[in-house]
């Protein structure tokens, strides 16, 4: 893969992420302020978060879905859910044994899981 792609493709995985928080942090009825709160970072930060400024780690994520009560899969645009099986969904669930994958391991590994 050319490095500019999986930038661009990265880039836009990080800011999708960045909307979807956004988007279940309101459905939830939770603030800003209430949520960075919580993970123990400023309002400012989880902002850039949200607009996809900044990437976000594995392990904030895994707070973040912890925190809104949900599951770490919400987060990704996957087209054809029904199709993931209960062992991937498993798998995507417990997002904790991905932590030590860098970022192109990591988008790499997901889109193994979720491929259709």
């Amino acid at each position: 893969m050319h490095m500019l792609s999986y930038k661009n493709d990265n880039q836009d995985l990080i800011g999708n992420i960045g909307r979807k928080i956004s988007t279940l942090r309101r459905k939830r009825k939770v603030s800003q302020e209430e949520l960075a709160s919580k993970l123990g970072i400023s309002s400012k930060q989880l902002s850039k978060y949200e607009i996809g400024r900044n990437r976000i780690t594995v392990d904030r994520l895994i707070s973040i879905a912890q925190i809104l009560n949900m599951n770490i899969i919400d987060f990704f645009e996957i087209n054809n859910a029904s199709s993931i099986s209960k062992k991937e969904r498993g798998s995507l669930n417990n997002f904790s044994r991905f932590r030590k994958l860098s970022g192109e391991d990591l988008l790499l590994k997901i889109s193994e899981l979720v491929e259709d």
